[in-house]
């Protein structure tokens, strides 16, 4: 690699290090809004541990990005100033829990296996596969945290399939691989970072053979 294919890659490991680091940040509202609810223990625990999870992602994409980049990366400050002023009504954090759960975790679990299969480098194959298979646990959080807040609150049916459908209609790639310029850098899915055109791909698969079957599920039996 050249060493500007280098500072490219590293900054792409450094934006998905952020990304994962962010994630920290959600979980733990994700936490405060299900003891508001009242969510069993089971999806309190889980929750938690996803945090943990990202905060071990963060810190295993901050070591790539400094390892191509040649300096010492990771988070700064984050601004927290407005997170617990979101709604946290019911309707709002099971919408909340679709996009970025049901959907979001979902995409990117799928998409971080792809990368790891692609990978060539046998750390960073490493680092990916811990990625996909945390995130797929996460996503399974999310389905399950959706499938009880119905139960809760079945009047917010119709609001969930209006989710379901208006994220489906509107779905784009989503991983948390931050995205390369599509022609020139195709070369860098060996690096562990998929092209937009093998994300476009990977989303449309699994919005046919995993969301919508499981969102069928959740709306027959809750």
């Amino acid at each position: 690699m050249t060493p500007e294919e280098r500072i490219r890659l590293g900054n792409a490991w450094l934006k998905m290090g952020l990304g994962e680091h962010a994630s920290v940040a959600a979980f733990s509202r994700f936490v405060l809004q299900l003891l508001g609810l009242g969510a069993p223990p089971d999806l309190i625990r889980d929750t938690i541990k996803a945090m943990d999870d990202e905060v071990q992602h963060a810190r295993l994409c901050f070591g790539l990005a400094s390892e191509f980049t040649g300096q010492a990366v990771g988070p700064g400050r984050m601004n927290l100033s407005n997170v617990l002023e979101q709604a946290d009504d019911p309707q709002s954090i099971l919408e909340l829990a679709i996009i970025e759960g049901c959907f979001g975790e979902t995409i990117s679990a799928a998409c971080a296996k792809v990368a790891s299969e692609r990978t060539e480098d046998i750390n960073i194959r490493a680092v990916i596969l811990r990625i996909a298979k945390d995130e797929s646990r996460h996503a399974d959080l999310s389905w399950r945290s959706v499938h009880w807040i119905l139960k809760a609150y079945p009047e917010l049916r119709s609001i969930a399939r209006d989710a379901f459908i208006h994220s489906i209609t509107h779905a784009s790639p989503v991983t948390h691989a931050s995205p390369v310029e599509e022609d020139e850098y195709d070369s860098f899915e060996k690096y562990g970072h998929l092209s937009l055109s093998s994300k476009q791909a990977i989303t449309e698969q699994v919005l046919k053979q995993v969301i919508r079957p499981r969102m069928e599920e959740i709306f027959s039996s809750s």
